[in-house]
Order: structure tokens, then C-alpha cells, then sequence
């Protein structure tokens, strides 16, 4: 579970939708990937969980309804998603 984790948030820190500098990056996203491996259970979930970090965790101005930013949630969601179905292991 701990190297899935580790690469949930590798995802984050590539993905880096708060734009948040590199020295501070690793820390910022990692409180974040637990929750994100206990909501993939499939993609939908994923997306909802990543859109409720961005719009109640995060504060961020995101909205669902604008194609652009829903296609990037669904693209690191998916990302994210086949971390979690992967054999990575401890």
C-alpha cells in the first residue's frame, strides 16, 4: 500500500493542479492520496473524489460543466486509477 501511495502522489505531483512550487510539492499532494486509494474502486469515484479535493479541499475554482477542466480530472483520475488496479506491492 505505501509504494501505491508513493505513486498515487508521483501522479499528483505531475498532474500539479494547485500549481504549488517544486520544493513543497511532495508534501501538498500527499495528504491527498489516501483518500484518493480509498475512493478507487473505479474511475467515476475517482473523478468525484478528485473534484471534491479541488473544489472543499483545495478551494479551488473548478467546474465540471467546463470540458477542458473535467477531461484533465478524468485523464489524472484514470492515471490514478490504473496505480491502484496495478500489482504494485509493499
Amino acid at each position: 500500500m505505501k509504494n501505491k501511495l508513493k505513486a498515487i502522489n508521483k501522479v499528483f505531483i505531475e498532474w500539479n493542479p494547485i500549481e504549488v512550487d517544486n520544493s513543497s510539492v511532495i508534501d501538498e499532494y500527499e495528504t491527498y492520496s489516501n483518500k484518493i486509494l480509498q475512493n478507487g474502486n473505479d474511475i467515476i469515484g475517482l473523478v468525484m473524489c478528485l473534484e471534491d479535493i479541488l473544489i472543499n479541499d483545495v478551494g479551488l475554482n473548478y467546474n465540471p460543466l467546463i470540458l477542458e477542466q473535467k477531461k484533465e480530472v478524468v485523464y489524472y483520475a484514470y492515471k490514478m486509477y490504473l496505480v491502484i488496479i496495478s500489482s504494485v506491492t509493499d
